[in-house]
């Protein structure tokens, strides 16, 4: 990866009461963006944002592709959007062993709404204004697309959950863990979205209610 500048640490939830893995946002010196979770805190998982425009994903030793950047009507391009959405009953706080003064806490949506993290790439000139429900997170001019310099911004943005978010989950069906489950675990999926970039999607279950 090379020498590379943090822009910033983030996790769900706060410090008392923290509701996520830790996850750290970088940029290197060729203007590549990568984002994975502090392995102090949980287990490796890492996206790579290339200045070519070839993207993946890392788990543990295995890598995947990510969808390519996604042209809005804007002209600004779009990479992987992710969704947080909380637990609907209260979970055991996970515990975090190393220093937290670095990270930003970005709280808790509110009963029946979700998180969403939306990376963005802007002309170097072009700077992407936050709606009413979003704030701005990163705003840096560090990195690259199709190794031309951009503009790179990631906005939080709270909404209300869909109809179809709402629906239970299915994918812990098959999910084997032994005769010792975790109390608490955290799943990272991927998919792709309709419109186009791929979605990284957050959530947390407790494994013994």
């Amino acid at each position: 990866m090379g020498k590379s500048s943090a822009l910033i640490r983030f996790a769900f939830g706060s410090h008392d009461n923290p509701l996520s893995a830790v996850w750290r946002v970088n940029i290197a010196k060729k203007g590549d963006v990568y984002i994975h979770n502090i392995r102090e805190f949980a287990g490796d998982v890492h996206f790579s944002l290339h200045a070519s425009g070839k993207w993946s994903f890392k788990l543990g030793s295995e890598r995947h592709k990510l969808q390519p950047p996604w042209k809005n009507s804007s002209g600004n391009f779009w990479g992987p959007v992710i969704f947080y959405r909380p637990p609907s009953w209260p979970l055991p706080a996970i515990p975090l062993s190393a220093a937290t003064d670095k990270i930003e806490w970005l709280g808790t949506p509110d009963a029946n709404c979700l998180f969403l993290l939306k990376l963005m790439y802007s002309s170097p000139n072009v700077r992407i204004l936050p709606a009413e429900n979003e704030r701005l997170l990163v705003d840096s001019n560090q990195a690259k697309l199709f190794h031309d310099p951009m503009h790179f911004s990631i906005l939080l943005q709270h909404r209300r959950l869909t109809a179809d978010e709402m629906a239970p989950a299915r994918h812990l069906e098959h999910l084997d863990f032994g005769e010792s489950p975790p109390d608490t675990i955290e799943l990272v999926r991927v998919s792709k979205t309709p419109q186009g970039p791929s979605a990284i999607i957050f959530e947390l279950y407790t494994l013994n209610k």
